[in-house]
């Protein structure tokens, strides 16, 4: 064989060595090997339940070493951890790998489990009105950018609140918080026109339709306004029905001894220290509730009422066989 016929075969086995040469992982041995003790110790915190660690061991082990069984497995384990949404997804992306890879079977078992999900998922659409598409217009959901694709499209999402924000060059961002509800309904929530931010306001709430509560809520007095004495008189007026209720009680086991003992209205002078105690225990006791009363009422109407500028003022009256309360609002 000639020289040249030499370098033509070596060309030759050259490219067919190219041609069925495995394409290079960029993961290492040391990244398959943490990846597989990861996984080991999520499947072990798994059986016990404990899906709350399993799924960042899960989700660090598909980082490092990329497979569709440990795929599988973090959509059981967000299953188990209520995250219905994040469970349904990667179940369709086992079974869209799984078909592609001509595994049927465990295709078509990712197929059931993510449809068996279905009736749990809740559901959040954001609407963006033509008047609100600035320039830059930055949507997020949970702190994910929600794409210009997706405006308007009912998505799953995991149950409990999602935040919402919109931001723009040149605008004040618009944050609010919703709690969709699983069904078919799903919650629209439109993001209103931002306003610009020599404006030195900040947006209102959007109005949200489906299943999620009002969560707009009166505006109330700064803290640093407010009174403590409100609670104080709420606390002295439960202490005063306490003292109440004991000294009526210590009035009515004096009542009953002298029941037993006096005729005609008249107590022998041996008796005559427990009608002083019966007299005494009986007004600590209509004291006690007249002022106890009074006090929790004002307290509860000082805070209904109060708007850091209102004053209660409450004062009480002693004597022998009386108590007066008194008060002003």
């Amino acid at each position: 064989m000639t020289s040249t016929s030499r370098v033509a075969w070596v060309a030759v086995a050259a490219s067919l060595g190219v041609a069925f040469a495995k394409p290079c992982s960029a993961q290492s041995p040391a990244d398959g090997a943490s990846a597989q003790v990861l996984f080991d110790r999520a499947k072990e915190r798994m059986a016990v339940k404990d899906f709350a660690e399993a799924c960042p061991l899960l989700e660090e082990s598909q980082r490092l070493d990329p497979g569709v069984g440990t795929l599988f497995q973090l959509a059981v384990c967000y299953e188990g951890l209520g995250k219905f949404a994040s469970a349904w997804t990667r179940f369709k992306d086992v079974a869209s790998e799984s078909r592609a890879q001509g595994q049927t079977a465990r295709a078509d078992h990712a197929t059931a489990r993510a449809r068996a999900l279905e009736p749990k998922l809740s559901y959040l659409s954001v609407d963006v009105p033509e008047d609100s598409r600035l320039p830059g217009l930055v949507v997020r959901r949970s702190g994910v950018e929600v794409g210009r694709a997706a405006w308007g499209t009912a998505m799953p999402v995991d149950p409990g609140e999602v935040e919402l924000s919109a931001s723009a060059p040149g605008y004040l961002e618009w944050k609010t918080r919703v709690k969709p509800r699983a069904g078919s309904v799903p919650l629209r929530v439109s993001i209103p026109r931002l306003l610009a931010e020599s404006d030195g306001h900040i947006g209102a709430a959007p109005a949200a339709t489906g299943s999620a509560p009002d969560r707009a809520t009166p505006a109330r007095a700064p803290a640093a306004t407010r009174s403590p004495l409100p609670w104080v008189l709420i606390g002295v007026g439960g202490a005063g029905i306490l003292v109440g209720g004991v000294a009526g009680a210590l009035a009515l086991d004096e009542k009953s001894t002298l029941e037993d003992g006096c005729k005609d209205k008249k107590c022998p002078p041996e008796l005559h220290d427990d009608v002083d105690a019966f007299d005494r225990w009986r007004t600590v006791s209509s004291v006690g509730f007249v002022v106890g009363a009074v006090s929790v009422a004002s307290g509860i109407t000082w805070l209904l009422l109060d708007d850091g500028k209102k004053s209660v003022q409450v004062g009480a009256d002693f004597g022998p066989g009386f108590a007066r309360v008194r008060g002003r609002f």
